[in-house]
């Protein structure tokens, strides 16, 4: 296997790891009673599986395709997604929702100076500073993930829905 295709994880203490779903159950839980997610937004969510986004999406074209109109499918598939979140964008997405003052001052020093270093045979390199991406491994990274491409769901169209 390539060595790129390895993904770093975040090690943390027992107690970080406790205060991370705390964070996270009430990140979600201010998403969910606002309705600030994307109704069209399956992943990393409760009570909404993939089975559920195939039944919606085969609902949506069967009924569209009734109606004789036309359906056009894109996929993406984003490769390392969690390494690619901009942080900037990301709390400033965080920002436009709601999360301000000392939660929105948290989450930007969750995410700044974050480093990493690498273990392999016995050896471990130096630590370098991460300037993109969630942490994979945390509790957040979903949820943070969700919030950074949540406007994907949102994107204007003449007609039709993005799921």
């Amino acid at each position: 296997m390539e060595v790129s295709n390895y993904r770093p994880i975040s090690l943390l203490p027992v107690i970080a790891k406790i205060l991370e779903r705390i964070v996270n159950k009430r990140l979600l839980s201010f998403l969910e009673t606002q309705s600030l997610i994307s109704y069209n937004q399956f992943g990393f969510r409760k009570q909404r599986s993939t089975a559920d986004a195939v039944s919606n999406l085969t609902e949506h074209i069967s009924e569209k395709l009734d109606m004789g109109q036309v359906c056009i499918g894109v996929f993406l598939d984003l490769a390392k997604a969690f390494d690619t979140v901009s942080r900037c964008i990301l709390l400033r997405r965080m920002k436009l929702l709601g999360v301000r003052g000392v939660a929105l001052q948290w989450f930007a020093s969750y995410l700044k100076d974050r480093q990493q270093r690498v273990s392999l045979r016995g050896y471990t390199s130096h630590k370098k500073y991460v300037r993109f991406g969630v942490p994979q491994g945390s509790a957040l990274a979903p949820t943070l993930f969700l919030i950074y491409i949540n406007d994907l769901c949102s994107l204007p169209l003449d007609n039709g829905n993005i799921y």
